[in-house]
């Protein structure tokens, strides 16, 4: 038998000493190439270019038809997002809004004795589930209701036909004509984290789940698809801007009752100090003035952004 001499021994050993560390050091290596590969690809699907045509974050696959198979192909050159804000209140603006080719109104919004502030025309409609039958089941609303609506419902993946079901029911029930989509769960997970990515709430930047994202936000990231471009948004406040006017002039919550009777600030104020939701729209806006800083055919209207933010 032969004899392996000592020191060829012990440097046959120093060698799988020195192997096992480079093994180590290769496999650290690889779950940090692999971290680093993730994270890009995570923040590539919530990266928004300046351009709104390649803005899009989902594509229009992230949308389920209703009644059918046919994908959601609606493209507008121009649009309006008209928030349900009191803002709006005494803008004359709903002459400029009509003028654009697809209109985006929020839940239960009206335009009937509003016209001159908020227009007449809607196209598109982004309704969240729990808004869905007070929606639907208006008579006057229906007239109104727009072309196509778009559901959106968070919900555990297991509840996704019952959410579905209950849709399809509301819609049968009130003899709605509208073609009717609901947002995908895994769409609907990007806005999501669009918005957690962007939105921070009070001193502790406490963030519930129980309202996000919010159904303004959630229009937004629609009308960042469909519209190719201009997009025109009416009543969102730019951010901070309950911070310094307040005490000077706090519009209205909403446009029409019951929220035209309480003054959005003080709402805002008291509703994220109690809840810490994430329905603190000058929050919220923070979000969208950071998808947006880099986009000029985002503009934004009562208020004016660019007047407020000279101001502050």
């Amino acid at each position: 038998m032969l004899e392996i001499h000592p020191k060829i021994s012990l440097k046959g050993k120093e060698r799988w000493r020195t192997s096992k560390r480079n093994i180590k050091w290769y496999f650290l290596l690889a779950i940090v190439v692999f971290i680093f590969f993730w994270t890009f690809v995570k923040m590539r699907k919530l990266e928004w270019s300046p351009s709104i045509q390649n803005s899009v974050s989902v594509k229009y696959g992230g949308y389920e038809n209703i009644r059918g198979s046919s994908p959601l192909k609606l493209r507008c050159t121009t649009c309006a997002l008209v928030t349900n804000s009191g803002h709006t209140i005494g803008s004359y603006l709903g002459r400029q809004i009509d003028q654009t080719d697809c209109v985006f109104r929020l839940n239960r919004a009206p335009v009937t004795d509003y016209d001159d502030d908020v227009g007449s025309k809607t196209t598109i409609r982004v309704v969240s589930m729990r808004n869905l039958n007070a929606t639907l089941s208006n008579e006057a609303l229906r007239k109104s209701l727009g072309d196509v609506v778009i559901v959106y419902s968070r919900h555990k993946k297991s509840e996704h036909a019952v959410a579905q079901n209950k849709v399809r029911r509301l819609i049968s029930e009130n003899n709605i004509e509208a073609s009717i989509f609901m947002i995908t769960d895994e769409t609907l997970k990007i806005i999501d984290g669009t918005f957690r990515d962007h939105v921070y709430l009070g001193s502790n930047k406490a963030i519930t789940t129980k309202n996000l994202p919010t159904t303004g936000f959630t229009a937004f990231t629609t009308a960042m698809e469909i519209c190719q471009n201009r997009l025109d948004i009416y009543g969102m406040v730019p951010p901070y801007h309950c911070l310094k006017y307040m005490n000077t002039y706090d519009a209205p919550y909403s446009y029409f009752p019951p929220g035209n009777q309480i003054p959005s600030c003080k709402r805002e104020n008291s509703y994220g100090k109690r809840y810490a939701s994430s329905h603190i729209f000058t929050e919220e806006a923070i979000a969208i003035r950071d998808l947006t800083q880099d986009c000029s055919e985002v503009r934004f209207f009562s208020p004016d952004w660019k007047k407020r933010l000279s101001e502050q």
